[in-house]
């Protein structure tokens, strides 16, 4: 079981078909929401020091969060700049879909707290993994 639900995902952006007024429905399925989570991971993983976390134990729930919601809605960014149009009827300019530019300014967002996080945690997990592998040549001296 992953330490994200889909559910923690959509309460935390309100994405609740009560809310959705312009949609019917949910805007992120479960597939997308576990597609996001494990790109999210495998970014990760990938930064260095490399890593090999899984969906079960990813070390902050947080973090995963924004990573999942960086790729969530850098996806949604991709439809709506595929579904950009403007209609026009007697002079009267209409856009079918204009919220490319939020999507985008919403998954930078989300990228930037994702990645400045996962460096300073990747920094930390270093340092802690570090200190019990430290010697000195000194210790085999004995009295030290």
């Amino acid at each position: 079981m992953s330490i994200l639900s889909p559910e923690f995902v959509r309460a935390y952006i309100q994405d609740a078909a009560a809310n959705n007024y312009l949609l019917e429905g949910l805007q992120f399925e479960d597939d997308q929401i576990f597609q996001a989570e494990n790109l999210a991971i495998d970014f990760f993983n990938v930064m260095t020091p490399i890593s090999n976390y899984d969906s079960t134990s990813f070390p902050n729930k947080s973090l995963l969060l924004f990573g999942t919601l960086w790729h969530l809605y850098m996806g949604a960014a991709a439809r709506a700049a595929r579904n950009t149009m403007s209609y026009s009827d007697a002079g009267l300019q209409i856009p079918i879909e204009e919220r490319f530019e939020m999507y985008t300014q919403m998954s930078a967002e989300y990228r930037a707290m994702f990645q400045d996080a996962s460096r300073q945690l990747k920094v930390q997990l270093n340092v802690e993994s570090g200190w019990s592998f430290v010697g000195s040549d000194y210790s085999r001296f004995p009295g030290w």
